[in-house]
């Protein structure tokens, strides 16, 4: 049991501390946020009726990995669901707005510590007992090569809200 959790370490890690290689294309957000969806219902088939989604259909395509901002989306989703209570629901939502798309994924846990959401993103921070601490760190990482914010805003006792923002227009590179 050890071997195979030191190995997820290492990886995760790895995948960390390597420069990341954006394949950029054409990506439909709400189509990815799906995607996002049916992968972890696929690995956790109970929690299908538990997540809530308003897309904005007028979102326009945008120019990103898709891949890389699916596992984002997974990834803020499954510490959602991990955050909630037993049968609570988990929002999501799409919308565009000044110049940005954006993904927001509500849980109705806990919330967050102050002292906690200061060191949120960084690499092996972890609230979770058996957590690495590498998932936002990693979601931070991606977000940012894609010229985006991820922020978070929580409330004791009412819950997280979790917020990837995205240029519509990509970063022009030099």
């Amino acid at each position: 049991l050890i071997i195979p959790r030191s190995g997820e370490l290492i990886t995760r890690f790895l995948e960390f501390a390597r420069p990341l290689k954006l394949r950029r294309d054409k990506v439909d957000l709400n189509a990815l946020v799906d995607e996002a969806i049916e992968h972890l219902t696929r690995q956790t088939p109970e929690v299908a009726d538990l997540l809530h989604k308003n897309y904005d259909p007028t979102i326009p395509q945008l120019d990103a990995d898709g891949e890389l901002l699916e596992r984002v989306v997974f990834n803020l989703l499954r510490n959602a669901l991990d955050a909630s209570p037993p049968g609570a629901t988990v929002s999501v939502r799409t919308r565009a707005a000044g110049g940005l798309a954006e993904v927001a994924v509500l849980d109705r846990g806990a919330g967050i510590p102050p002292e906690s959401l200061e060191q949120i993103f960084n690499p092996f921070f972890t609230t979770k007992p058996t957590g690495v601490g590498l998932g936002l760190a990693i979601s931070s990482k991606i977000v940012d090569e894609h010229g985006g914010l991820i922020r978070v805003e929580s409330e004791a006792g009412r819950g997280s809200t979790f917020r990837v923002q995205l240029p519509l227009d990509p970063p022009q590179s030099m």
